[in-house]
């Protein structure tokens, strides 16, 4: 017996467990991956905040603009000096040039973009990383064109190596022992009146100090705060406003639109290779990829707007796991493990519910998949927990109730002893299966030695039952009973004295309850199935351990209609094979053309209800009657008539599991008529 300390402390240690493995799986790079999943989820399906971006604008180059040109790379210089000029001349705070002038190209259009960056004198260029031997290496401009920048800015996001979506910003990098700022960052400093074209990035402590929410990460990295998808895939739901360049070269867009704002200029034709997939990369939006210079745009936007995605120390979500691990380990602890796990559903999914209002509310990330993955595996490991130990208190009832043979067959092996070897011969014979209806139930309330006492009592009655019918207990499976007439001993009424056993089993069980239930224990219900065929009868086993038992389809059968009860509020259902051999003894209606799971051919199954000469009530006959013809017509698809006929017998006998079951059916089939293959068998889908 497990002591009652180990049944606190052993769960708490579990949860505890599970609780920190729950933060360690975030370190593998599939789990984190999936948790920034569920931030995508949170950034798409948020409202977005009209006022972000404002003061940022962007143009991009175009399909019509660029198709204007023979040739898309190198980007025509010329082109780009204009948007820069027309930029400037709006009044543009400062420009972002998002396309990399790595070399340079006919002499007259590079000084033409030379002049228009001198000129302007607030452009930003950008750089471009490279990454040797596991370090960072820097890609500049050309020489002419970095000398006429304002500054420099990395180009380069973190992607994710799993989803390849880019989430982050890193704010700056560490390269050959220069502090680098990416884009975004270089034109926020510059507007700050911060000098960022020297060696040493000078200012980026106050950049830090600023805004201390911004919360860089170990690797100075930022969640990008997007606020809607590309403006390619849905223009109306884009915040930042988003040009075409070919309508900026036109002079359809007023130059007054550029005044104070942050301009960024980059590719945006359907061929760019410099488009990313991003948070909103998803069917919802035509799987859009966003190009480069939006992502810039959203970056520098989020440093602007100081309202960054802020996530908890792992210190307070892993409370926060461990808050929720135990609210479930008490539900585990006061219900059952199917209504744990319902539980565990609506946690589930009200938690992740509650994270999508509380990010939209507060721009604070909430542990999804952390707390998910904390709660299944204190459901999956209490669970198991829970089985192994009462596996072993049910292995203990086990053994107390070692299985019994019958006096015949003891007296049998005394006088042959050679039935005990290993073997075994086909033979017609009845099985009987029988269980508790709510056992599982009652283990879970009832103290261990009261369920042993009631299990005794139980088992006591109905061995002895089988044994005064002559019947060969086989086997205990807790509360389930297992046992067969025809074997050893040649019995030809095999079949009649199962089912006579089993109307004695069913009064015994039905006079048991009416006892407990005076003693304030609870009440209980037996189920039968009996079955009618050829099975394999001998010991089977090992050298060592071995049992006189049976195996064979006609068994799992006899299983299979103990269990069909169930689907028509019944106690004891026979086979028809069993129906043949005792219908000339014992009253029986037929219930249903089954066809049961691992089976092809349907199977006629019967409700015994007692002896041919039992005395039953006149309503009772009548319902009956009700009932049989109700079946008739529903067999021929008469389901109205079916149905009145059914109704009727339910005036007499309200109660009545079966023609329950068929007006519901009729009443279905009434709504959802059958094709013409229906053969009016009903599937059984469960063991």
């Amino acid at each position: 017996m497990i002591k009652k300390e180990s049944r606190i402390v052993v769960p708490l240690g579990i949860v505890l467990l599970c609780s920190i493995a729950a933060i360690l799986l975030m370190q593998l790079p599939f789990f984190h991956t999936l948790e920034y999943k569920t931030i995508d989820w949170r950034i798409r399906f948020r409202s977005p905040d009209k006022s972000f971006g404002k003061d940022v604008m962007a143009i991009l180059l175009d399909e019509a603009i660029m198709d204007q040109f023979p040739c898309r790379s190198p980007v025509p210089r010329g082109m780009l000096a204009k948007l820069i000029q027309i930029a400037d001349e709006g009044g543009a705070r400062f420009i972002g040039l998002d396309i990399f002038l790595k070399n340079l190209t006919s002499e007259d259009k590079d000084n033409e973009l030379l002049s228009a960056i001198k000129e302007s004198g607030k452009v930003v260029l950008v750089s471009a990383l490279r990454e040797e031997d596991g370090r960072y290496r820097l890609d500049l401009p050309h020489k002419e064109f970095l000398n006429a920048a304002s500054a420099t800015g990395v180009a380069d996001f973190p992607i994710d190596p799993i989803d390849q979506r880019i989430r982050e910003l890193q704010v700056y990098y560490e390269v050959e022992g220069k502090t680098v700022p990416a884009l975004s960052s270089s034109l926020f400093l510059l507007d700050q009146g911060e000098e960022v074209k020297s060696s040493k990035l000078v200012g980026m402590e106050r950049f830090s100090e600023k805004w201390p929410s911004m919360n860089l990460d170990s690797l100075n990295r930022i969640f990008i705060n997007y606020q809607g998808p590309p403006a390619s895939s849905q223009p109306d739901r884009n915040i930042i406003k988003t040009l075409p360049a070919s309508a900026v070269l036109t002079g359809l867009i007023p130059k007054a639109w550029f005044k104070n704002k942050f301009v960024l200029i980059g590719a945006g034709y359907t061929d760019n290779t410099d488009a990313y997939r991003t948070p909103f990369y998803s069917r919802l939006y035509d799987y859009a990829m966003t190009p480069g210079v939006e992502i810039h745009a959203n970056a520098l936007a989020t440093i602007l707007d100081g309202k960054t995605i802020t996530t908890l120390p792992a210190a307070v979500s892993f409370m926060i796991i461990l808050f929720f691990s135990l609210t479930l380990l008490l539900l585990e602890r006061w219900f059952n493990t199917i209504i744990s796990a319902i539980a565990l559903a609506i946690l589930c999914s009200g938690y992740s519910v509650f994270c999508l209002v509380f990010f939209e509310r507060t721009n604070l990330i909430l542990p999804m998949i952390p707390l998910l993955a904390g709660l299944i595996l204190t459901f999956i490991s209490i669970t198991v927990y829970r089985t192994l130990t009462e596996g072993r208190q049910k292995r203990w009832i086990k053994k107390t109730f070692q299985m019994y043979l019958s006096p015949e067959f003891v007296n049998i092996l005394l006088k042959r002893p050679d039935l005990l070897s290993l073997g075994g011969e086909e033979k017609e014979l009845t099985v009987l299966f029988s269980d508790l209806k709510g056992f599982t139930s009652l283990s879970e309330i009832m103290p261990p030695s009261d369920l042993v006492s009631l299990l005794n009592e139980y088992l006591d009655g109905m061995t002895q039952i089988i044994f005064d019918h002559g019947g060969t207990l086989d086997k205990y499976e807790g509360d389930a009973v297992m046992a067969f007439w025809g074997a050893p001993l040649e019995d030809h009424e095999h079949a009649s004295k199962a089912v006579a056993a089993a109307l004695e089993m069913s009064r015994f069980s039905d006079s048991l309850s009416l006892k407990f239930q005076d003693e304030g224990r609870p009440a209980i219900k037996t189920r039968f199935g009996l079955n009618t065929g050829r099975v394999i009868v001998g010991n089977i086993g090992s050298q060592k351990r071995f049992d006189y038992t049976i195996i064979g389809d006609g068994v799992n059968l006899a299983s299979r209609l103990e269990n069909a009860n169930k689907q028509y509020g019944t106690y004891l259902m026979i086979s028809h094979s069993t129906y043949t051999l005792v219908r000339d003894h014992f009253m029986v209606r037929v219930l249903d053309n089954l066809r049961v799971k691992g089976k092809k051919r349907p199977v006629k199954v019967y409700e015994v209800l007692g002896r041919l000469n039992d005395r039953h009530e006149l309503e009772f006959k009548k319902m009956l009657d009700c009932y049989l013809q109700g079946f008739l017509a529903y067999t021929k698809s008469e389901w109205k008539e079916a149905l009145r006929l059914f109704e009727e017998g339910l005036g007499l006998k309200p109660d009545d599991g079966p023609t329950l079951t068929y007006i519901e059916r009729c009443r279905y089939f009434l709504d959802n008529p059958p094709d013409d293959s229906w053969d009016g068998v009903f599937r059984l889908t469960t063991k």
